[in-house]
C-alpha cells in the first residue's frame, strides 16, 4: 500500500485511545500535520498529569485514580490520594507525545530538525514494516512515588509542590506544542 492510501485509511479509523478523542491542546497541531502531503499522525497525547496505582510492571495492572490533560489542581490530587490502593501510587506528569508517519526519510529528517529546533530533544525516527515514523516527545516530566501498599508516603506539602511543579511543566509543555505547531506550518 502506498503512503497516500495508508494516510487515508489511518485518518478514517476510529480513535482507539482510552479517552476516545484527540486532546484539545494538540488537535490543531495534528490537523496541520495531517493536511501536509508528507505526514499524518498515528497517535497523540498533549500531555497529562496522572495519579496511577501500579501493581508490578504490567500496564494492564495499572489503575488511574486521577487524570487531567489540563493543569493539575491540588484539591483534586488530594481527593484522589484518599482512595484505597494496594500497589505503588505514583504522581506522574507526562509531556506531549506524537507519532507521525512520514512519506520519506527526507520528510522525516525535515520534521525531526523542526522538532529539535523547538527544544524537543527526545524526538527520533522509527522504521518498521517499510514505514517511517517520527516520535516527538516533550522533555517536561515528573515521576514521584507518593504511596505504597495502601499507605500514603507523601506529605501534604509534597503533594502541593508536585501539583505546582505539574502546573509549571504543563505550562511549558503547552508553549512547546504551540511553538511546534507554528514551526510545522512553515515546512514546505
Amino acid at each position: 500500500m502506498n503512503f497516500l492510501n495508508e494516510k487515508k485509511q489511518c485518518l478514517s479509523k476510529a480513535d482507539k485511545s482510552k479517552k476516545q478523542s484527540i486532546d484539545v491542546l494538540i488537535k490543531r497541531l495534528c490537523s496541520v500535520l495531517n493536511r501536509h502531503p508528507d505526514y499524518y499522525t498515528t497517535s497523540s497525547c498533549s500531555g497529562r498529569t496522572v495519579l496511577i496505582e501500579k501493581q508490578g510492571f504490567a500496564k494492564q495492572k495499572a489503575r488511574w485514580l486521577y487524570v487531567t490533560h489540563g493543569s493539575p489542581q491540588y484539591r483534586a490530587v488530594k481527593k484522589a490520594v484518599t482512595q484505597p490502593f494496594n500497589g505503588e501510587l505514583w504522581f506522574v506528569y507526562e509531556p506531549l507525545i506524537l507519532h507521525v508517519a512520514c512519506s520519506s526519510m527526507d520528510a522525516a529528517h525535515n520534521l525531526l530538525s523542526v522538532a529539535r529546533a523547538q527544544g524537543l530533544k527526545r524526538s527520533g525516527l522509527i522504521t518498521f514494516h517499510n514505514r517511517i515514523l517520527m516520535e516527538i516527545i516533550g522533555t517536561e516530566h515528573i515521576d514521584a512515588i507518593v504511596g505504597k501498599n495502601g499507605k500514603l508516603l507523601a506529605t501534604d506539602d509534597l503533594l502541593k509542590e508536585l501539583t505546582v511543579q505539574g502546573r509549571v511543566r504543563h505550562k511549558r509543555n503547552v508553549a512547546n506544542i504551540k511553538k511546534l505547531m507554528h514551526a510545522v506550518q512553515d515546512i514546505s
